[in-house]
């Protein structure tokens, strides 16, 4: 039996708490739960043998990110609109407002990266290293926005609520420009498919 020194303790303790925890959160529906117990079981799994490959850090990543584009029902959007929201209810929201953008930018990386773990040296990596990196910082752009966009209902539609967390100040009036949008359209046009990726191809 081998042993399992105090680093690799940690890790799997730490591993451990991350997906209990996000499994505890993922029961608010059956979808979000099989999502989630997948992308951080395998995530986790990966990380604990291979900790130097950040394929299974990017499959745990998506699955936390995941939690933030399922819906709370039971939020209450009078005080999110009014700026006096609990803690509990204004996290959540914060959190789904750039949790899905940085989600796909996850899910960009794993294909640049996929099988190997590391970026090519060549083009596609410059292309990737630049992609990726200009897509994470679009995706946070709604976290420090003045106004978050939130969904209320068919009838209501949609409500701008204030960003008590904007280094740039809450302003429930200020709308900022569609990032999950744009950010589809620029890493789907250069991000490589995993089964055609040039280094997978050469080999």
């Amino acid at each position: 039996m081998t042993r399992i020194g105090p680093v690799g303790l940690v890790r799997r303790t730490a591993l451990t708490v991350v997906v209990v925890g996000s499994l505890a959160l993922a029961t608010i529906d059956p979808f979000t739960l099989l999502n989630t117990a997948a992308s951080a079981g395998i995530g986790a799994y990966l990380i604990d043998r291979r900790p130097r490959n950040p394929i299974g850090l990017l499959l745990l990543a998506i699955s936390v990110l995941g939690l933030g584009t399922t819906g709370r029902p039971d939020h209450d959007v009078a005080a999110l609109n009014s700026g006096t929201a609990s803690s509990n209810d204004f996290l959540w929201l914060w959190f789904g407002a750039w949790a899905g953008s940085m989600g796909f930018v996850c899910y960009a990386a794993l294909a640049f990266v996929f099988p190997t773990g590391v970026l090519s040296k060549g083009r596609w990596g410059t292309v990737g290293r630049i992609a990726i990196a200009l897509a994470a910082a679009l995706a946070f752009v709604p976290a420090i926005a003045p106004a978050i966009e939130l969904a209320v209902s068919e009838e209501v539609g949609t409500i701008w609520v204030p960003n008590v967390l904007s280094p740039l100040g809450a302003d429930a009036s200020f709308r900022p420009p569609p990032i999950g949008d744009r950010i589809s359209e620029e890493v789907t046009n250069v991000a490589p498919a995993p089964s055609i990726h040039p280094r997978s191809a050469a080999s």
